[in-house]
């Protein structure tokens, strides 16, 4: 793994840790001012650190399992659909736990005005992370020159590494080689070549 996937390794981890950190902290807060005072058990400080542990444990499975921590590889609505299942998920099992130490139902208000919150937050956080990622990351731009072959096939390949490539124009052999030969040197850090002749891929190349 050489160096620039190191850097961006860490950069996505302290993103996804940073919002997964306000997450947790914002259950902790409506645990030990909230439900903590409305249940009948009395919980001591190793209690209180189980709570809290049971939601960060499920809240950080989830968010692996759906690929919350994807920043720069998925779109920020992707990003954002992932940590809000996410949060409702772990929230659910949260307010049954809760639930199930005060052996019976309690008031879903707090926790669900919590999960409101921590949504609108993902919501934003999804799209500054992806910001962020891809301005120190900038994907290298790809000009596309196809022959008559569809390219959906290609673009869906590229489209799995949209960290690192972006096609931003496709131009066809039809428009002619010396059209083709005067648009490359414009603005793009690669030429991909998709079903072309033999001679003209050589004179790109």
């Amino acid at each position: 793994m050489g160096k620039k996937d190191s850097i961006k390794r860490i950069l996505v981890l302290q993103l996804v840790t940073f919002e997964f950190i306000l997450d947790v902290l914002g259950y902790a807060c409506v645990w030990f001012f909230i439900y903590k005072k409305m249940i009948q058990l009395q919980f001591w400080q190793k209690g209180d650190m189980l709570v809290i542990g049971i939601y960060a444990i499920t809240l950080s499975s989830l968010l692996m399992v759906y690929g919350g921590g994807k920043v720069g590889y998925l779109r920020s609505f992707e990003i954002f659909l992932s940590h809000a299942f996410s949060l409702i998920a772990s929230n659910l099992v949260a307010y049954a736990v809760i639930c199930l130490m005060n052996a019976h139902a309690i008031d879903p208000k707090y926790i669900l005005i919590m999960t409101l919150v921590q949504i609108l937050f993902a919501l934003g956080w999804s799209y500054l992370a992806n910001y962020i990622y891809r301005s120190v990351f900038a994907p290298r731009q790809l000009l596309l020159i196809a022959g008559e072959r569809p390219v959906d096939e290609i673009i869906e390949k590229f489209k799995t590494r949209k960290d690192r490539f972006e096609i931003v124009k496709i131009m066809n052999i039809s428009e002619g080689e010396e059209k083709i030969m005067e648009e490359i040197p414009n603005r793009y850090q690669g030429v991909v070549v998709w079903d072309i002749p033999q001679h003209l891929r050589n004179n790109i190349l």
